[in-house]
């Protein structure tokens, strides 16, 4: 085992060798997945050791296509996956099953496969527009949303059945108890383009945007503790005047606090309330960088599972200035998502825009 960082983080080694794309955790806190642009999609054990934490490989398989996204059900049992190819795919993972279960196919890549826990519904999303429901106790579609444009990023509420999803330039939210016109309309600035997005469970939306801005939009204005508005911008991910895209957002359900990624490395848990930093569990690099391609916390904080690597940000690795160098390797961490005190970052302020 290589607790590198800290007995609070471990490392673990039995990796693809491609960039991951999606990390989720199960919700028994048991398992965790990972998809990869290899094709390759993974299972690992959770091991609890007192405070610290490790994993080990369990089963894999392969999808023929770039596996975009993954996410567990609700019981545990199967791992839902999208590819580049269009395609959803199901694997029953219970029943030691080799082989995945295509169970819906779009027009164009899939951007995000998600669980709505509220409404026990499966939520997949592609470029070619269409954000589609599935009752996961019978893969048929049972609603279909149009998101004006090639969808960039979706996102459900935690344990609600609140529903966003946004074509960059605009963002709509709906209840997918009734999805057939959403309940709030956002048009995004000019020089926003939004490509990931999270709820908290009571409080608000984040989004995060390609030249590294973060967004909080509050559901309730009284929530907001600066008294500045419903909504407030600041960056992430800027170093030697360089700006780097947010690669990533979860939140801590607990707390209501919310983690960013950036491409530049930097993995940072947030103070939403007070606009401080509470945690930096990576610092980043200005030189040879190695991106955050996918983080997220398990449903009740206790876990955190995040991934490095090159996420093509820069272009094809080919086409990359030889005097800007990448770490291409690929990195798999689980961490102790309550052991907020370690690299503690608290009082740092947000850097406002």
């Amino acid at each position: 085992m290589n607790f590198s960082g800290g007995p609070s983080r471990f490392e673990e080694k039995n990796v693809t060798t491609e960039t991951i794309s999606g990390v989720n955790i199960a919700l028994n806190n048991q398992y965790y997945c990972t998809s990869s642009w290899d094709g390759d999609v993974r299972c690992y054990g959770i091991q609890k050791n007192g405070n610290s934490l490790s994993s080990s490989p369990l089963s894999r398989i392969g999808v023929n296509s770039p596996a975009t996204s993954c996410c567990w059900n609700a019981e545990s049992t199967n791992i839902f996956c999208g590819t580049l190819g269009g395609k959803v795919y199901l694997w029953d993972v219970a029943s030691n099953s080799t082989q995945p279960q295509e169970i819906a196919q779009h027009n164009r890549s899939i951007v995000s496969v998600s669980l709505n826990k509220a409404a026990n519904v499966l939520v997949t999303g592609s470029l070619d527009g269409d954000t589609r429901l599935y009752d996961v106790r019978s893969p048929t579609s049972c609603m279909n949303i149009q998101s004006n444009g090639s969808l960039t990023c979706l996102c459900n509420g935690v344990d609600q059945t609140r529903l966003a999803v946004s074509n960059g330039r605009e963002t709509f939210e709906y209840d997918v108890r009734n999805p057939s016109q959403p309940y709030n309309y956002i048009k995004e600035t000019e020089e926003d383009f939004v490509t990931m997005m999270a709820y908290s469970p009571s409080k608000y939306l984040a989004e995060g945007t390609l030249r590294g801005i973060v967004k909080v939009t509050f559901f309730n204005e009284a929530d907001n503790l600066k008294k500045d508005g419903p909504t407030f911008r600041f960056r992430v991910g800027k170093r030697d005047n360089v700006q780097y895209t947010v690669s990533g957002i979860s939140v801590h359900n607990p707390t209501e606090g919310f983690l960013t990624g950036s491409s530049d490395g930097c993995l940072v848990l947030w103070d939403v309330f007070n606009r401080t930093k509470t945690s930096t569990f990576e610092k980043g690099l200005s030189s040879n960088p190695n991106g955050i391609s996918a983080c997220a916390y398990s449903y009740d904080g206790s876990i955190l599972v995040y991934a490095m690597g090159y996420n093509w940000d820069l272009g094809a690795p080919c086409t990359i200035n030889k005097a800007y160098k990448m770490d291409m390797a690929t990195h798999l961490y689980i961490h102790n998502g309550q052991d907020a005190n370690a690299n503690k970052g608290v009082g740092t302020s947000f850097s406002r825009r």
